[in-house]
């Protein structure tokens, strides 16, 4: 199973974990670092990544998440390239700062989306029926996790 984990749900978990609370986004990211399934990854998520976390933690935090997330979790890199013209396809039907996500979920033939935004799940899951769109706490029951 391919599944791309949305920027919240990394910031949330590593905020977590440093905290020692065991939510949905921390079992997920344990889940994956046990390759329950595989997670996709593109350069604008990781920007999204590293610009959330230097907001809520540090420059160094946000450098240290980045690289747990590629030495622990290993996911699969998308290139823009894959998913550009589908950007313009979807251009009208999802919000403009989730576009390169969603559009690069649709490239990637992922399982599942999943995300904390409600509006971006509800948006994906309108424009597509290639793969599922879910809170990480549906996904959490859904994997049985």
């Amino acid at each position: 199973m391919k599944v791309l984990l949305d920027t919240n749900v990394y910031i949330v978990a590593a905020l977590d974990l440093a905290r020692g609370v065991e939510s949905a986004e921390v079992k997920i990211i344990k889940a994956a670092v046990n390759r329950k399934f595989r997670v996709v990854i593109t350069k604008e998520l990781q920007e999204q990544i590293l610009r959330v976390a230097k907001r809520v933690g540090s420059k160094d935090w946000a450098s240290k998440l980045i690289a747990l997330i590629w030495t622990e979790i290993k996911p699969v890199f998308i290139p823009q390239t894959y998913y550009k013209d589908l950007m313009k396809i979807y251009e009208d039907k999802i919000p403009r700062k989730d576009l390169a996500i969603f559009a690069a979920a649709l490239a990637a033939d992922i399982d599942c989306l999943v995300s904390e935004n409600r509006n971006f799940i509800k948006e994906a899951a309108k424009a597509q029926s290639i793969f599922r769109c879910l809170t990480p706490e549906e996904f959490v029951y859904e994997l049985n996790l």
